[in-house]
């Protein structure tokens, strides 16, 4: 059974730094499954979006 892990990021910098941590958990657990609130960082890291983080920017 392969783990899911929740990844959540709102912003842009925390877009950049999950997708960051994405790719390094995925070289050490390949099996990983990877969801959550990720905007297009994330998503380019494999992270299936639950929710599109960029509809929820707001300035």
């Amino acid at each position: 059974m392969s783990p899911h892990i929740l990844v959540s990021a709102g912003e842009a910098s925390g877009d950049l730094y999950a997708a960051q941590l994405v790719e390094r958990l995925r070289a050490r657990f390949p099996q990983a499954q990877f969801f959550g609130c990720a905007g297009a960082r994330m998503q380019a890291a494999g992270v299936e979006p639950v929710v599109d983080a960029r509809s929820l920017a707001v300035v």
